[in-house]
């Protein structure tokens, strides 16, 4: 995981530090395969087929963090975190 990206995204928006902290050891711990068993920890997980990203709610939803998962190499690439302003912009532009 990329810790930089995460501690970026945690002083931009210090609103979201502890929810973002409590993602980081779920998905530490979590060994998923594949989308269902995410959707087994965080039931509002989306995928994006076209980007590849999935996104999670954080926050109560108050934002969206697009990270990519690689579910055979075990790993998760955070690409940012956005308020959903930022999301609905983005999801307009594809």
């Amino acid at each position: 995981m990329d810790e930089a990206r995460l501690e970026a995204a945690k002083n931009a928006h210090t609103d979201a530090a502890t929810s973002l902290d409590t993602w980081r050891s779920n998905v530490r711990s979590a060994s998923w395969q594949h989308l269902v068993e995410v959707r087994q920890t965080y039931r509002t997980a989306d995928y994006a087929s076209r980007s590849g990203w999935t996104f999670f709610n954080i926050k109560g939803n108050h934002y969206r963090l697009a990270v990519v998962i690689s579910y055979q190499a075990q790993t998760v690439a955070i690409v940012d975190l956005y308020t959903h302003e930022e999301y609905d912009r983005l999801s307009e532009k594809r």
